[in-house]
C-alpha cells in the first residue's frame, strides 16, 4: 500500500481473515455488494486493508466504507498516482498510531494535511519526522488524543509561513520540545504546548496580540516620551552653551597657567646658561694664565690649580642652592597663579544661575537626570591642566555608558600574508614540537587543517562523534595560533549569522558571527550538517577571500576582520543522514564547493598518548573499535555506532588512575552497556577470531573478562 504497509496478501485472503476474526462483521458484509465497492475502490489491496481495519476497531462496516470512499472518490478524480498514494499512505498511518473507533478521524486528517502542504512529498516527510522524533515504530503512544492533536498542528500553523519547508521546520521544533513525548505517554492536555508554539509563530512573523486598553496606554507613554524629549533637548541645547562657556574659561586659565611656566622656565634657562658662562669664561682664564710658567712650576701649578678647582667648586655648589632656591620660589608663584584660576572657575560657576536651575530641576524629573548625567560625561571629557576641578560643576552619582569593543586592526602573525608562508609555518610548528614535549597530543590531521586557516581557506573538518575535532580547534589551534575561537551551533535560520533587527525597538541584535566579522575572532561552526540547508546558503557571501565587507542588518558597512576566521565541522561528508547520524541534513552544493572537506577519523597514536601508562587496555580497546567498524551499516559506510572514542579514552585514563572502578566496572560503562544482543554477538566474534598478536601487554586478561561478562547476554541468560 504505501510506507506503512501492515498486511500483506491477496483480497480475499484479508476479507477472511476479517471475518474469522470478527462474526458481526462477517454478517455486516454478507448484507452489502461488496463487487460494487471493489469497482469503486479498484485496488483490491487497499480495500481489503480497510476491512481488515474495520472489523478489528469495530466501526460500522457501510458507514466507514461511505466515508473513506467519499474523500477517495475526490482523490481519484484529480487523477495523479501521487494523491491516491498520499491518501492511502495517510490512512494506514492514522490506523496504525492514532485513530481506535472511528473511521472519520482518517478523513479529517487527511483533508488538514493535504491543505497544510501543497508539495505533497513534505506531507509524507512530515509523517516521517512524526514518527523518528517519537520513536512510533518502538513505543505504543498511550493518548492518541494528543497525538492526533500534535500531528494536527501544520494546517493551525499554515497562516502564518509563506512555504512549505518553513513550515516543516517548525514542525520539527515542535518535536523537539522538552517534555513532549512525555505528553504523549499521559492525560495533560497537550493544547497548551501546541498554543504556545503557535503564539511564538505568529511573533515571529509580526503579529502581536494588542487590545485597545494596552495601545491606548502606549500611546498615552509616548505623548510623556515626547513631552520629556523635548524638555531634555532644551536642557542639552542650554547644557551646550554652557558648556562652551566653561571651555573658553578653561581655555583662559590654560594659557595664563602655560605663560607663566613658559616665562619662568626662560627665566631660569637665562641664570643657568649666565652662570655656565661664568664659570668657562673664569676657568680659561686661570688656564691661560697659568701656562707660559707650567713647565718650572708643574707641581707648585698642579697645587694651586687645585686649590683654584675645589674654590670654583664651592662656588658652584653655591649657585646650584641659589638656582633651586629661585626654582622653589617659582613653583610657588605657579601654584598660587593656579588655585586663583582654580577660584575664578568656581565663582563663575557658582554665580551661574543656569547651572543652578539645571542642577535643581534633576530632583523633579528622571528624564531630566539621565540628561545631566550625559552632560556630565561629556564635560569629563574636556581637556584639562592640573587638578581643574570640572567634577564640582555636577555632583550626580557616577554611570556606566556601555562601550563598544575597540577594534585592534593589528593583523595577527600567522595570518600576515606579506610574511612568507613557510616562515609562518615553521614558527607554528616549532610551538608545536615544544608543546608535544610537555606532553601535548596532537591528531594527524592537525597540520592540514592549520595550513587551510592560515591560508583563509575554510575546512569542513567531518568524522564521527569523539575523534578530537572540537578539542583540536578549542584547545589546540586556538591556543597556537593566539586568536580566540567563538563555537557556534547548527544554523536554523539566516539570523544565527547575520543578526536580526527588534521588531519592537527596531535595535539590530548581533550575534557571534558579526563579532568575529568585526573583530577578527574565529567562528567555529560545529555540527554544520545538523542545521537547515536553506539557511546554511547565507554562509556563501562570507566563505572565501573575495568578502571585504558585509551590510548587516544595522544598515551599516562592516569591515571584515584580516584576523576573522572560519572553521566548521560535522559528523557527515554533507550528503545526508547515516545510520549513526540519521538526523542530518544534506548540504547545499553551492555551500559544499565553497568549503575544505578534511576527513577527521580516529587516530590510534592519539589513544595511545592517552593511555601511555596503561597499554593493557589500550590494545583492548583498539580491537573493540575495530570489531565495531566491521559490522555492516545500510549504507555502507564505516561503522562508529557505540566505538570508543578518543573522548572514551581520556575517561578511562581518569578512571584508572583514579582506582576509581574495577575491571568489570570499566568494561560495563565503556563499552558493553547500551549495545543490544546482536550488537554484543558481532563484537565478541569478532575480537575472539582476531589473532593472539593483536592482545599484547596483558590485554588478553581484558578480552577474558569481556567474554565472560558478555556471554550470559548473548545467550539470553
Amino acid at each position: 500500500m504505501g510506507l506503512f504497509d501492515r498486511v500483506d496478501g491477496s483480497f480475499n485472503n484479508l476479507v477472511a481473515r476479517a471475518k474469522i476474526n470478527n462474526s458481526y462483521f462477517a454478517d455486516a458484509l454478507s448484507r452489502l455488494n461488496l463487487e460494487s465497492y471493489r469497482q469503486k475502490f479498484n485496488d483490491d489491496k487497499f480495500l481489503g486493508n480497510i476491512l481488515y481495519d474495520i472489523s478489528d476497531y469495530g466501526w460500522d462496516v457501510e458507514k466507514s466504507l461511505n466515508n473513506i470512499l467519499t474523500v477517495y472518490k475526490d482523490v481519484v478524480k484529480k487523477g495523479t498516482t501521487e494523491e491516491k498514494n498520499l491518501f492511502k499512505n495517510i490512512y494506514d498511518f492514522l490506523n496504525e498510531n492514532v485513530v481506535d473507533n472511528s473511521s472519520d478521524w482518517n478523513i479529517s486528517y487527511y483533508m488538514q494535511l493535504s491543505s497544510a502542504f501543497s508539495d505533497k512529498e513534505l506531507v509524507l516527510e512530515s509523517l516521517n519526522l512524526i514518527k523518528q522524533q517519537l520513536n512510533l515504530d518502538n513505543f505504543s503512544v498511550d493518548n492518541k488524543e494528543n497525538l492526533y492533536k500534535l500531528i494536527s498542528y501544520p494546517f493551525k500553523a499554515r497562516m502564518y509561513y509563506l512555504d512549505d519547508r518553513s513550515l516543516l521546520s517548525s514542525l520539527g521544533e515542535l518535536l523537539r520540545t522538552d517534555n513532549l513525548v512525555d505528553y504523549l505517554y499521559s492525560d495533560i492536555d497537550i493544547n497548551r504546548v501546541i498554543n504556545k508554539k503557535i503564539r511564538e509563530d505568529k511573533k515571529q512573523n509580526g503579529i502581536y496580540d494588542i487590545d485597545r486598553g494596552t495601545l491606548a496606554e502606549i500611546n498615552r507613554k509616548l505623548d510623556m516620551i515626547n513631552d520629556e524629549s523635548s524638555k531634555l533637548k532644551l536642557l542639552i541645547n542650554t547644557a551646550t552653551s554652557i558648556i562652551a562657556e566653561i571651555k573658553v574659561q578653561v581655555k583662559l586659565s590654560r594659557d595664563e597657567l602655560t605663560d607663566i611656566k613658559i616665562s619662568s622656565l626662560e627665566e631660569l634657562q637665562v641664570k643657568a646658561n649666565k652662570i655656565l658662562e661664568d664659570f668657562n669664561a673664569k676657568y680659561l682664564e686661570l688656564l691661560s694664565q697659568e701656562k707660559d710658567s707650567i713647565n718650572n712650576q708643574k707641581v707648585e701649578l698642579f697645587a694651586e690649580l687645585q686649590r683654584e678647582l675645589s674654590k670654583k667648586k664651592e662656588e658652584l655648589k653655591l649657585i646650584v642652592k641659589q638656582i633651586s632656591a629661585a626654582v622653589e620660589v617659582q613653583l610657588g608663584r605657579i601654584n598660587a597663579a593656579s588655585d586663583v584660576s582654580v577660584e575664578k572657575l568656581e565663582e563663575f560657576i557658582n554665580s551661574n544661575e543656569k547651572i543652578k536651575e539645571l542642577v535643581e530641576s534633576t530632583k523633579e524629573s528622571d528624564a531630566y537626570l539621565s540628561g545631566l548625567k550625559v552632560i556630565s560625561e561629556h564635560i569629563s571629557t574636556i581637556p584639562k591642566d592640573g587638578d581643574t576641578p570640572t567634577s564640582r560643576i555636577i555632583t550626580s552619582p557616577a554611570i556606566i555608558i556601555p562601550r563598544e569593543r575597540i577594534v585592534d586592526e593589528k593583523i595577527n602573525y600567522y595570518f600576515d600574508e606579506r610574511i612568507p608562508f613557510g616562515e609562518r609555518f615553521e614558527t607554528l610548528l616549532r610551538a608545536k614540537e615544544k608543546d608535544i614535549e610537555n606532553g601535548g597530543i596532537y591528531h594527524e590531521k592537525f597540520d592540514d587543517i592549520t595550513k587551510l586557516i592560515m591560508q583563509g581557506q575554510v575546512p569542513y573538518m567531518y568524522g564521527p562523534s569523539g575523534c578530537g575535532k572540537t578539542f583540536m580547534i578549542e584547545k589546540q589551534l586556538s591556543k597556537l595560533l593566539s586568536t580566540n575561537i567563538v563555537t557556534n551551533g547548527y544554523v536554523l535560520y539566516e539570523q544565527d549569522i547575520i543578526g536580526y533587527t527588534n521588531s519592537a525597538t527596531g535595535q539590530f541584535v548581533p550575534g557571534n558571527f558579526y563579532r568575529c566579522y568585526k573583530y577578527g575572532d574565529t567562528i567555529f561552526l560545529d555540527e554544520l550538517d545538523n542545521g537547515i540547508a536553506n539557511a546554511t546558503v547565507v554562509l556563501n557571501r562570507f566563505l572565501g577571500k573575495n568578502n571585504t565587507s558585509y551590510t548587516f542588518p544595522d544598515g551599516l558597512i562592516t569591515k571584515r576582520h584580516p584576523n576573522f576566521r572560519i572553521i566548521a565541522a560535522g559528523n557527515t561528508n554533507g550528503s545526508g543522514r547515516t545510520s549513526a547520524h540519521n538526523t542530518r541534513q544534506k548540504m547545499d552544493e553551492s555551500v559544499m564547493q565553497r568549503l575544505t572537506p578534511v576527513h577527521v577519523n580516529y587516530d590510534n597514536r592519539v589513544e595511545e598518548r592517552i593511555l601511555k601508562d596503561h597499554k593493557d587496555w589500550f590494545y583492548f580497546a583498539i580491537n573493540f573499535r575495530k570489531a565495531i567498524e566491521k559490522m555492516s551499516t545500510i549504507t555502507g559506510e564505516i561503522n562508529t555506532t557505540g566505538t570508543f572514542t578518543t573522548r572514551d579514552a581520556e575517561t578511562l585514563r581518569e578512571y584508572l588512575e583514579n582506582d576509581a572502578f574495577d575491571i568489570d566496572k570499566l568494561l560495563e560503562f565503556e563499552f558493553i552497556q547500551t549495545k543490544d544482543k546482536d550488537t554484543l554477538n558481532s563484537i565478541y566474534k569478532t575480537m575472539n577470531n582476531m589473532g593472539s598478536d593483536s592482545y599484547k601487554e596483558g590485554s588478553q586478561k581484558i578480552l577474558k573478562k569481556f567474554n565472560n561478562m558478555v556471554e550470559p547476554i548473548i545467550k539470553g541468560r
